[in-house]
């Protein structure tokens, strides 16, 4: 929930892993307006019914309860804001701070200085509270969210697109109940079933700008409101980025460094340039891990401050690299030439071995080929088994769902194929 990459380049947003909230065990926290009659008290609500009766039939309080229980919620704290200015949320927040049992936070504010007081609130939290999570609802277009999600800047804050329609925070309580629905902690809330909200259309590109901004994006998929990927909203400038590599240099003895990966590293050029220059400048040795399937202009200036290039080749067949991968290989090729020939940085190819997808003879005497007949400066080419390691949390992810099926070489067939490529002159781990 904290990473704020894009799951690969070239993604449709799909949603292909959408995921139905179960039972919740946890307590979310909320303030909003109630009606007249219950302020200044804490509630602790455990149903629709309950929520109209203690808060006001139809007034924010009551509905974004209903939309909490809705979305496998089971208790709800619920502190009445007494102006709906940021004295009233305040004293609000204060109230929810002092329960300890309370999972997340949310409020139907959409006022950025809401937003900023519940960051504060929680940041400034005793031991027992400090690590829950605040989430809210922002207001306006992609730009606007992303603007708000900078001011906020936290890692215990979460801000969703707009609701459209119904009462305000709705969205930020879906996405709220969700969270306390999770059993366990790792798993994303990457395709997660919003109920009873909707949500304005969003284009891939937005949903891009979103994720680039700290935005948890919400789309319509399939039918269904569903979580495009749950993150917060920090953001980290190069800069600070820097002092925490400058800050371990002692432990990279002298053969470390920083390596940047993903997702692919190079999604985000500009803040990638500007890290790997900086480390460059201080004699810090810099790695990219790329899968080089953006075009050279973007990659070029990164590549500038780059000493080592990580370089994924998965199929050397293009129709066959489009069909696991849903693009062809020419670019990717083209830009493993480019490095090699206008670039100074070492290169490092790496290779998955999937069986059934690439493992074949064929396929590495085509990249071995490659490799000699473009005389591409490669120093290494690595090997790496597939493995299964994953499939456990693809099925929680995705329960039900078959997933994409292989097998891990065994070191036998593994090394039939480094000697391949070790046939044409390669070091080969």
């Amino acid at each position: 929930m904290i990473s704020t990459q894009i799951p690969g380049i070239y993604t449709s947003y799909q949603l292909s892993g959408i995921r139905h909230s179960g039972n919740s065990t946890g307590v979310v926290g909320l303030a909003a307006v109630c009606s007249e009659s219950s302020k200044d008290e804490m509630y602790t609500i455990t149903s629709y019914t309950g929520a109209v009766s203690l808060l006001g039939s139809g007034t924010n309080g009551a509905e974004l309860c209903r939309v909490l229980f809705e979305n496998g919620a089971g208790i709800i704290k619920v502190c009445p804001v007494s102006s709906a200015d940021t004295d009233g949320y305040g004293a609000a927040l204060d109230g929810l701070m002092g329960q300890e049992d309370i999972t997340v936070m949310v409020t139907d504010s959409v006022s950025g200085d809401v937003h900023g007081l519940m960051r504060d609130k929680i940041l400034a939290g005793q031991e027992s509270t400090k690590y829950r999570i605040g989430v809210c609802e922002g207001t306006g277009n992609v730009q606007a969210l992303a603007a708000a999600a900078k001011n906020i800047n936290c890692e215990r804050i979460i801000l969703t697109v707009p609701c459209a329609g119904g009462p305000p925070g709705a969205a930020a309580a879906a996405v709220a109940a969700a969270i306390v629905t999770l059993r366990d902690p790792a798993v994303p809330l990457n395709g997660a079933v919003l109920k009873g909200v909707s949500v304005e259309e969003y284009t891939d590109g937005d949903v891009t700008q979103l994720i680039q901004g700290g935005v948890t994006p919400v789309r319509l998929t399939g039918g269904e409101t569903a979580v495009v990927r749950g993150i917060t909203t920090r953001t980290m400038t190069a800069g600070e980025a820097f002092d925490e590599v400058a800050g371990d240099r002692l432990f990279y003895g002298t053969d470390g460094g920083l390596t940047v990966t993903g997702g692919e590293a190079l999604a985000h050029p500009q803040f990638t340039g500007a890290l790997t220059e900086l480390c460059w400048q201080a004699g810090i040795t810099t790695a990219v891990e790329t899968c080089g399937a953006v075009p050279w202009a973007v990659m070029e200036p990164v590549l500038a401050h780059t000493d080592i290039v990580l370089y994924d080749i998965k199929h050397m067949d293009s129709a066959r690299h489009r069909a696991y991968t849903g693009q062809g290989n020419e670019l990717i090729l083209a830009n493993l030439e480019h490095i090699s020939r206008r670039t100074d940085c070492t290169i490092i190819v790496r290779c998955p071995v999937i069986p059934p997808c690439n493992d074949r003879a064929e396929n590495l005497h085509a990249l071995g080929r490659f490799l000699t007949e473009k005389a591409i400066r490669c120093s290494e080419i690595n090997l790496l088994p597939y493995h299964n390691l994953g499939e456990g949390k693809r099925e929680q992810l995705e329960p039900g769902t078959e997933g994409f099926t292989s097998r891990t070489p065994s070191q036998e067939e593994v090394e039939r194929l480094r000697d391949i490529l070790r046939g044409y002159g390669f070091v080969v781990k």
